[in-house]
């Protein structure tokens, strides 16, 4: 089972309150189907005070980690906003405690159209309608270059590198904050039905040859004609919406859809 760390406030609170904090965080995470790892109960009874030695110890057990969970306290304690800024390069999956009751932004990407060599699909975002989509073909095996994704549900993250990334910083100066990218897995992985992915990204393009099993966006479709037009202004649409969210710290999810099976 994959480990979520839990981060917050300790140093200055009474300890039996912030030894409960830590409890009920315990449950959430259970949740979530990770198992909790909880610093206050991992540190030995006989382990000298001292606030360096606990940030030691304290990372070595993120370090053991794929998530951490932020109490809301978190923002008031030195060592929580260290081992977050951590998490956040080593691009763990991060939960806020002050976000649990707070509606995540929802991507839908629904498939209307599967030929042998292209797919074509629609946009939303909190099922209003975005911009047009084609991906490469359904496979059972993948092949590199020549495979879309499968149906599910997946996190949107930022990629701050890569060529895509490199190449956009220019091409959209003006909202580029790091390349659109579909994972559920470490390291920018996506894991489904048996196939692995890596670095699936929303990118600019206007046919299949134009992508590597990545989404491309387009405002105007040709079904049967494997093209989508209006790519870049499509992107310049979509874009900043999802972006601007993860920037704020948010969550956005994806759900992809093959039209036939909600029929």
């Amino acid at each position: 089972m994959k480990k979520m760390y839990i981060s917050g406030k300790i140093t200055g609170l009474y300890l039996p309150d912030a030894m409960r904090m830590f409890e009920d965080a315990e449950k959430i995470v259970s949740k979530y189907g990770y198992e909790p790892i909880n610093p206050i109960t991992e540190v030995p009874k006989n382990f000298k005070f001292d606030w360096y030695e606990y940030m030691k110890f304290d990372i070595k057990i993120l370090m053991d980690c794929e998530a951490i969970f932020m109490l809301s306290n978190w923002k008031d304690s030195k060592g929580a906003i260290i081992e977050h800024d951590l998490a956040k390069k080593l691009n763990y999956k991060i939960i806020y405690q002050e976000k649990q009751n707070k509606q995540n932004m929802k991507v839908k990407l629904i498939r209307y159209n599967s030929e042998d060599n292209y797919t074509d699909g629609m946009l939303f975002i909190d099922n209003k309608f975005i911009c047009y989509t084609i991906e490469d073909e359904h496979r059972t095996k993948k092949v590199w270059g020549e495979t879309r994704i499968p149906e599910g549900k997946y996190d949107i993250v930022l990629r701050k590198e890569g060529r895509f990334h490199n190449n956009y910083i220019s091409k959209f100066k003006d909202i580029h904050k790091g390349m659109l990218c579909i994972t559920n897995d470490s390291d920018f992985k996506l894991k489904n039905n048996g196939l692995q992915f890596q670095y699936i990204l929303f990118h600019i393009g206007n046919t299949d040859k134009d992508t590597a099993g990545c989404i491309l966006t387009g405002l105007k479709a040709n079904a049967d004609k494997n093209f989508i037009g209006n790519s870049t202004v499509a992107y310049k649409k979509f874009y900043p919406i999802v972006a601007n969210e993860l920037d704020k710290g948010n969550e956005v999810e994806i759900e992809v859809l093959d039209l036939h099976n909600l029929i």
